[in-house]
């Protein structure tokens, strides 16, 4: 009678063959390196680790992989909130990474600013396209959480304040 194959006895036997290339490990790698970089966030935001066990955890890898310390401060700055409690995250920053966290408020407040004058003047271009589509009057208030090309302006400017934490972090 034939041996009834298990589905890792299948997938084993189809893939004996095959080779990772060196391309594929640092891909591989890579996507390991971020995925433990997130985990390490949300621990520590979670309250489920400390920033010196984050520096710890991040010393311990950088060593083998140095672009660590880079994927950590990515997600980091993933969590700065300008008009929010960034606390925790600039502590983080500082403590885990060797941040200025001065310098980072300063990045923040420049991105605020920046954002309320570009806001009013999206705001404006709504209001000028309702004009011509023929809505007038004081009470148009233009909806910029509907308009698309304001909210890709805001996603592009919060990747450029976390490019430019990312900079001054040195990471």
């Amino acid at each position: 009678m034939a041996k009834i194959k298990s589905t890792l006895d299948l997938v084993m036997e189809r893939t004996k063959n095959l080779n990772m290339t060196e391309k594929d490990r640092e891909k591989l790698q890579e996507k390991q390196n971020t995925e433990k970089a997130r985990m390490w966030v949300q621990r520590y935001l979670g309250r489920r680790m400390d920033a010196d066990e984050l520096k710890h955890e991040l010393e311990k890898q950088s060593r083998q992989y140095p672009e660590i310390r880079s994927l950590v401060c990515k997600e980091l700055a993933k969590f700065l909130d300008p008009a929010g409690d960034n606390t925790m995250v600039l502590y983080a920053l500082e403590k885990a990474l060797g941040a200025d966290p001065q310098s980072i408020r300063d990045l923040m407040q420049s991105y605020e600013t920046d954002l309320k004058n570009q806001m009013s003047r999206y705001a404006d271009q709504m209001i000028s396209s309702l004009n011509q589509e023929g809505f007038f009057g004081s009470s148009l208030a233009p909806n910029l959480a509907r308009n698309p090309q304001w909210q890709e302006y805001v996603s592009r400017a919060h990747q450029g304040l976390q490019a430019r934490i990312v900079t001054v972090t040195g990471s």
